[in-house]
């Protein structure tokens, strides 16, 4: 009986190895405790910086491969729900045990919640004062987000533009265009609070998503 190869990827990367920085990745971060957030991240009404201006909605939206039938409620720009499909896919990967988030239908179920009363923390209290405003956050200090004036909504989009421009900055390329490794580092830093967010800290974001 012929050796067989072991599965490799579309860049000819051994799968296992791919696999290994997912673990890895997984491993060192606190999702695997599952369960995070029963409680939530407050916020507020806000356009600064989240512009939706001239915000492209392509007609047939497609990623990896994967044709998807879903309309999009809440991310009527086409780079934020590309950066979100990544993001997700990086943290719920696809596996010998079953789909990814992708497949899974992941970022559109993000993308409903947001579009909904979740998304502007509708059954929260929101009245000022907020402990923290859109300034720069120590990102060493202890929770904020709960006294953030942004909503979930404002942190999801704030959040996934970092990253984005996170990786631009350091490789070059967007974050759904970066390599596996160089989302994984992004990822981790976020998850370390070792980038630096407005009105929020980063690993809330993070634990958010």
């Amino acid at each position: 009986m012929a050796d067989q190869q072991p599965p490799k990827d579309i860049n000819g990367k051994p799968q296992h190895e791919q696999d290994m920085g997912r673990r890895i990745f997984l491993k060192n971060t606190g999702l695997v405790a599952g369960g995070l957030v029963g409680g939530s991240l407050f916020g507020g009404l806000i356009s600064g910086g989240l512009d939706k201006k001239n915000e492209e909605t392509p007609q047939n939206d497609s990623t990896k491969g994967i044709e998807v039938t879903q309309a999009r409620q809440f991310f009527t720009r086409h780079q934020d729900f590309k950066v979100l499909n990544a993001a997700t896919e990086i943290v719920f990967p696809e596996d010998e045990l079953g789909p990814g988030a992708i497949k899974l239908g992941v970022p559109y179920y993000i993308d409903k919640q947001l579009a909904g009363r979740w998304g502007v923390n509708a059954y929260d209290y929101r009245h000022a004062p907020y402990a923290i405003d859109l300034k720069e956050v120590d990102q060493t200090a202890g929770p904020g987000g709960e006294q953030s004036i942004l909503d979930r909504g404002m942190i999801f989009l704030l959040g996934l533009r970092k990253i984005d421009e996170e990786s631009q900055k350091r490789f070059d390329v967007t974050f759904d265009q970066a390599t596996e490794e160089q989302q994984i580092e992004i990822m981790t830093d976020v998850e370390a609070n070792n980038v630096k967010m407005r009105g929020v800290k980063a690993s809330e974001f993070f634990i958010l998503l």
